[in-house]
């Protein structure tokens, strides 16, 4: 999830993202007159706390107080809100073209039983990628199973739909374990709802609490009619620019999610640095392979 935000501006740190979004619990108890049943989770990543807030085809996320996506599973569309500026970001995903990367091809070893996580009972797994293992994961199918569960489910595979297809071509860039961190949620038929992932013996992941059939206000998925609305490819377009316009700047004045790419690629061993310098330059004279359906 953190890969959507960075793409949709260098500038917006603060935006949403699939793994790394803070959510305001509190706007579920505002209205409860007023408020229908939904879903509330709350997801620790590394030092993180964030939330999920569904209910019925769309959910709402957010990073702050004042940003947060509105994901519409019934339109796929995503919709990137800041407050702060007044500005909606329009990702429709039937206007995306699909990611033509081949997935990496993620394995499991079971471990058995695992702990009880947000009240639900749990199997252990190991995951790996060509036998390189990439840490564990808990799964539940408790969890999966439960009310409500299924539509937040669908929102968060629509946001790495998202994420695949305006990386385009760089989304092979990414470390083997860190695509296969990405489509865990395509294994849930096997493994069930990822409640938490280790690596090296340190939590990355874990959910904290799952609530069902708690009251979510109707305003909660509305977005601001008068806020000025920007599809994803103009912003897009704009991020070029910018990176056009600073095309000769050193690598840490690079937008954040090719930072990422890059240090990932160094870190992983298998990029000579001649690779590493004609990716940036790359990068530097144009934008990711994002296109419109025809």
């Amino acid at each position: 999830m953190p890969v959507l935000k960075r793409f949709i501006s260098g500038q917006q740190r603060q935006c949403c993202s699939p793994v790394r979004v803070i959510f305001v619990a509190c706007l579920c108890l505002l209205h409860p007159a007023l408020a229908q049943a939904g879903t509330f989770v709350e997801v620790k990543h590394d030092n993180s706390l964030s939330t999920i807030v569904s209910e019925g085809d769309k959910t709402r996320m957010s990073s702050s107080s004042t940003d947060y996506l509105v994901i519409d599973n019934a339109s796929k569309t995503i919709k990137a809100v800041n407050d702060a500026q007044r500005k909606v970001v329009v990702i429709d995903m039937n206007s995306l073209s699909e990611s033509n990367v081949v997935p990496v091809r993620v394995e499991f070893r079971n471990y058995g039983q695992g702990p009880t996580i947000a009240g639900f009972d749990t199997t252990r797994y190991e995951y790996m990628v060509d036998g390189r293992s990439c840490g564990f994961v808990y799964g539940s199918q408790s969890a999966m199973q439960a009310d409500g569960i299924e539509s937040m489910f669908m929102a968060m595979n629509t946001m790495i739909d998202s994420q695949r297809a305006m990386m385009g071509r760089f989304a092979s860039l990414l470390d083997e374990c860190k695509q296969a961190d990405i489509s865990l949620n395509e294994h849930v038929e096997r493994i069930g709802l990822p409640m938490r992932t280790e690596r090296k013996g340190t939590i990355k992941s874990e959910v904290k609490s799952i609530r069902l059939n708690v009251p979510v206000p109707p305003e909660s998925f509305i977005v601001p009619d008068n806020y000025v609305a920007i599809g994803a490819l103009d912003e897009m377009k704009s991020v070029e620019k910018q990176r056009y316009d600073a095309r000769r700047a050193p690598a840490e004045q690079m937008p954040p999610h090719m930072q990422d790419i890059l240090k990932q690629m160094r870190e992983s061993g298998r990029y000579t640095p001649e690779q590493i310098e004609r990716m940036q330059r790359m990068q530097m004279r144009g934008a990711p392979d994002i296109a419109p359906r025809q």
